[in-house]
């Protein structure tokens, strides 16, 4: 299928705690898709968050540190598809003015909605993500590399939806004159269900491939747009979940 995409995002946010080495603030984000051919592929997206961050030194090393809670809220269909507990706590050590290795970990609560008739489909889950990203960047960060590995394991309540994943991904930015910038960024993620699949009878394995290019312009301190493409594909065997899009937009951004 093909459609004509309206998106708009919204995030507010309050610094309620405001130090010289630390902060904490809280935000809401509301996301809308708009297609206007498939319609009941709208989605729909409410997110609540609190994070802390705080900055010192380790061994003579700089050192950023954070930690964030987000509840949401997915509507598909304008139907309730999923809420989320997510909390991540985060380091990342600045090794000199070219070096900046990030260290991160997730935990999710999800909960699926409608509940299925069959419990091995069940995907209420709990699912823990931990993983690092090195960039090589300049001094000014105009310019960067990066390479990053991340492990996930979903624990199911459904056999169906237990899995182990590994994630590698890479990346430029690039900065040109005149306040423009170049993004790509390439993902791959191989997926290993745990048991057979109660409707097929085999182990469901997905291999994804991801490419990401965005070219963003800043027009005033306010106001950036982007064009970006957005290209995926899941090489899986169950046809089922075998499938591959393109996504191409033109947006606008405002920060105030």
């Amino acid at each position: 299928h093909s459609s004509f995409t309206e998106l708009a995002y919204l995030s507010v946010e309050y610094a309620f705690v405001k130090k010289l080495t630390w902060e904490m603030a809280a935000s809401y984000g509301f996301y809308q898709t708009y297609n206007h051919d498939i319609r009941n592929f709208d989605v729909q997206d409410h997110i609540f968050t609190l994070r802390g961050n705080g900055r010192g030194t380790l061994f003579d090393t700089p050192v950023f540190y954070g930690a964030s809670y987000s509840y949401d809220y997915l509507l598909f269909d304008y139907k309730p598809l999923q809420q989320r507990h997510s909390f991540r706590p985060n380091l990342t050590f600045v090794e000199g003015d070219n070096n900046t290795t990030v260290l991160q970990y997730t935990v999710q609560r999800k909960q699926f909605y409608p509940e299925p008739v069959v419990s091995e489909d069940r995907r209420d889950a709990i699912n823990h993500e931990v993983g690092l990203v090195h960039l090589l960047h300049d001094k000014e960060n105009k310019h960067h590399i990066k390479a990053g590995y991340f492990y996930d394991h979903e624990f199911a309540e459904g056999e169906n939806w237990d899995y182990r994943g590994h994630k590698l991904l890479a990346g430029f930015q690039y900065t040109f004159p005149w306040k423009l910038k170049l993004n790509a960024d390439y993902g791959w993620k191989h997926v290993h269900y745990l048991h057979n699949n109660v409707f097929f009878g085999v182990m469901r394995k997905e291999t994804e491939h991801s490419f990401n290019v965005a070219l963003f312009k800043a027009l005033t301190e306010n106001l950036t747009i982007s064009i970006e493409w957005l290209y995926r594909n899941n090489d899986a065997n169950l046809a089922l979940f075998d499938y591959s899009k393109n996504i191409y937009s033109i947006g606008a951004t405002w920060r105030f």
